[in-house]
Order: structure tokens, then sequence, then C-alpha cells
């Protein structure tokens, strides 16, 4: 479905001229502006050809020369109406860059009186073109990084090169006073001195303009989503921060229980002769031995017959139970990251799918929170596996409904009456489009010919 596509550009212009009419005393304004930039991508992140710009220039361009393309000082709902123009276009063209400029007479109604104001004491106006079409999502490397951005589709179709406004969106584009010359001395009389807006706060204008200052409470808005979507990120940072500090927490008490237990094994040891070297208390050596006689190193006892097997096979028990005990928790940990990854993997590729087959893949394949894929590797298979199983069974499912409708093999349907008619081009196209809302992916001679067993 087509879409408004508004563009709101940058201060950018040059007033031709400005003369105030003797008998009326209301002035007009022609200004030079940029309203447009083809290849490139613009705040909105769209991006025009300079193919699609071209075409709609020249498409324009006779109705230009009439005098019925216009525009206002904000963007209206739908065409604008008389109380709405403030300014009428007098030419577009596009340069070799891309770059789209025009001149556009501002004329003395109310709207165009504020505009003139504005640009008379140095005000920067937005200039905002204003179409309907639609766009394709692509994916694409700006400054280093991953963007996602709207190419405009051929089906575009520009409504008016632009309306004024506050907020840009296409660089460099809008509305600057400069000067070239000095103005009438009717620009200093006191006729023009009412158009002058002075207004002390921002609610004063948004009172007074709400038009004007609407553009500006949107990007507002928009930056402030930009923040929430930032805390939500630093939260979940956090949130990973807190859990490696548990892990850290949960690896030193193991190490507490490892040390905790070797010492206890030391300990038992230690109270069993001969395990550990014995100093001789001083004093009891024999008073009629020299000093000078040799120490007679004691029998070396059997290794094997210092512990007890009672006490031997605890030990093994006691060190067996731990070396378990930290195999299950790696092992634990090891099933935890493989299901975290598993699950990021499905999400990155679930993300590319329109809505209504993202839920039914993730029907299949998220069952109590938890993903049925073991490995990483399998991911992209099974969703694969899983999209062709959901397609089939909703083509199956289509074609019981029209069964059931009363559509025979070569494409003809029961009336109310009893009486067989043939699906005209319309019907067989509608009933392909409720497919495709309902999942189907094939194309509509692909419909017609398997499924409506069109010839």
């Amino acid at each position: 479905m087509k879409q408004a596509l508004l563009e709101f550009s940058a201060p950018k212009c040059k007033i031709l001229e400005e003369v105030v009419d003797e008998n009326s005393k209301e002035r007009v304004m022609r200004v030079e502006v940029k309203w447009q930039h083809a290849g490139i991508i613009n705040g909105n992140r769209r991006r025009y050809s300079k193919e699609i710009l071209a075409r709609e220039i020249a498409r324009l361009t006779p109705m230009i020369e009439a005098g019925s393309v216009m525009g206002a000082s904000y963007h209206p709902q739908n065409d604008a109406e008389v109380d709405d123009v403030s300014h009428i276009w007098e030419s577009v063209k596009m340069a070799e860059d891309g770059e789209c400029t025009g001149v556009v007479k501002v004329l003395p109604t109310e709207r165009g009186r504020n505009a003139q104001a504005i640009i008379k004491y140095g005000g920067h106006i937005g200039m905002s073109s204003r179409g309907f079409g639609t766009t394709t999502r692509k994916e694409e490397v700006v400054d280093g990084k991953k963007v996602m951005i709207d190419e405009i589709n051929p089906d575009f179709q520009l409504k008016s090169p632009g309306d004024f406004v506050l907020t840009p969106s296409v660089p460099d584009a809008g509305v600057r006073r400069m000067l070239e010359s000095r103005l009438n001395d009717g620009m200093d009389s006191e006729d023009s001195k009412g158009d002058t807006m002075s207004y002390r706060t921002l609610e004063d204008l948004r009172t007074a303009q709400p038009e004007l200052v609407k553009p500006l409470d949107d990007e507002i808005n928009s930056l402030k989503e930009e923040v929430k979507g930032l805390k939500e990120q630093l939260t979940t940072a956090l949130d990973e921060i807190t859990s490696l500090k548990e892990k850290v927490t949960s690896f030193e008490k193991d190490v507490q229980v490892v040390s905790e237990g070797i010492r206890n094994a030391i300990s038992v040891l230690g109270k069993l002769p001969g395990v550990f070297e014995e100093e001789e208390p001083a004093g009891t050596s024999d008073p009629g031995t020299p000093a000078t006689a040799p120490v007679v190193a004691p029998p070396v006892a059997d290794p094997n017959k210092l512990v007890p097997d009672a006490e031997k096979e605890a030990l093994k028990v006691e060190i067996a139970t731990l070396k378990a005990e930290k195999e299950a928790k790696a092992q634990a940990e090891a099933q935890a990251a493989n299901e975290k990854a598993v699950t990021e993997a499905l999400k990155g590729i679930l993300e590319k799918e329109i809505p209504e087959y993202k839920k039914l893949i993730e029907a299949e394949l998220i069952k109590d929170g938890k993903c049925l894929i073991e490995k990483v590797e399998d991911v992209a298979a099974k969703v694969t596996s899983t999209k062709e199983a959901i397609s089939t069974r909703i083509a199956e499912e289509e074609k019981s409904k029209i069964r059931a409708t009363g559509t025979d093999d070569k494409g003809h349907i029961t009336d109310p009456e009893g009486k067989s008619k043939r699906l005209t081009e319309e019907e067989v196209k509608s009933r392909w489009e409720a497919a495709l809302k309902a999942g189907y992916k094939g194309t509509l001679e692909k419909y017609s010919r398997d499924v409506l067993k069109l010839k």
C-alpha cells in the first residue's frame, strides 16, 4: 500500500526578488530553494534515485508552468485547500549531482505573510517535499556502520516539490535569507511592520503557529525514543555485568571448596604415623652417647600401609565427588551458552521475516520459551525446512477452503442458485492476495495453476 512520503529540508536558498504592490501595499517574494537531493540517504533514511525524480520533474513541469502547483506552510493531511496556500511553484530542475532546486513565489496570503516575516527577519525555514509511494527496506554500510534504509520504489508520485516547515531531513535544503540588494522603500513602511512576529517563549509560538512547531515536537519525541532505546541497551549491559560477577563469585566458592578438601586431606594424613617425619624431642638422647656419634635413621615404613584402607576409600570418594560436581557445572554452563547462541542465531534470521510468517515459525521452533534446535549450525537449515513445511500446510489449507466453497478443478464456482460460472481475473487475484496474507509464498501464476487448477 502506498504511503505519504514527506521529506523535510534544511535551510539553503537565495531571495531573487521582493516587491511591494503600490496599490494593495502587499509584498510578494520570489525565492530560489533546494527541495530534494537524489542519490543520498536523507534524515528520514530514505533515498530517491535520479531517474525517479527526473521523471516526476518532467511530469510536474507543465502543471508548474500553468501555475497549478502550490505549497503550504505545513503538510496538509490531504490535498491543500485555498486557505492553506502560502506559495506557488514557478519552476523546478535537477543538477548533475542530484541537487533539486526551484523557484517559488511567496504570496501575501495569511500563511504566506508568516513565511515572509520569518525569512525577512533572518529565520530559517525548511522545505519539505510531499508525495506518495512505496519503499523497499535495505541494509547498507554507512560510515562503517550497518544501517537500514528505505529505497523509494518506481511507483512514487510527487504531489508538490515542497511545503514550508521547520524541521529538516534533506541536508542543505530550504530557505535562508540571502538578500543581494537593498529592499524597496516600501519594506520599511508602517504597513510592513505588522508582519513582524514576536514570541517570548516556545509556548507562545506553539499557540500562535502550531503547524510550525509540530515538526520540532515530532523530532523531540523521536530523540526521546532513541534515548529510551539507549537506556534499554545500558540496562542490558548492566545485567550482563551482574551475571558475570555472579559467575566469578560462584567460581571463587568452587575454589574455596576444593581448597577445604585439600586441607582436610592433609589434616587426615598428618594424623597418621610415619606420613610426615617427626622431630626428636630435646633431651631424650642417651647421655652416654658421644656428641659425635652418628645418627641412625629409622626404617622407612611402607607408604601403602600408612593409611588404613577405609580412609583411603573415603578420600577417593570425596575427590571423585568434587570432580563430578565441577564437571557437571562446566557442562551446565556450556549448555546454557549453546542455548543462548542458538536463540540469538534464530532471532537474527527471524528478524528478516515478515511478522505473520515470523510468528508461525516461532510457534514451530520455540516451545515453552525454549528453542528446540540443538546446534547453531543447524539453525538456518531448520528455519528453511520449517518455512517450507508451513508454506505447504498453508497451501493445502487454502486448497481445502477453496474446494469447500465450490471451486472445481477448472476454476469454476457454484453460485447460490446452483449455477456454475468461471472465475474472473479479479476473483483469482483477490483469492491469491488473501492466500498471501495467510502466509502463501507462491506467485499469482503458481497459485492459479497449482491451487485453483486453472489452465
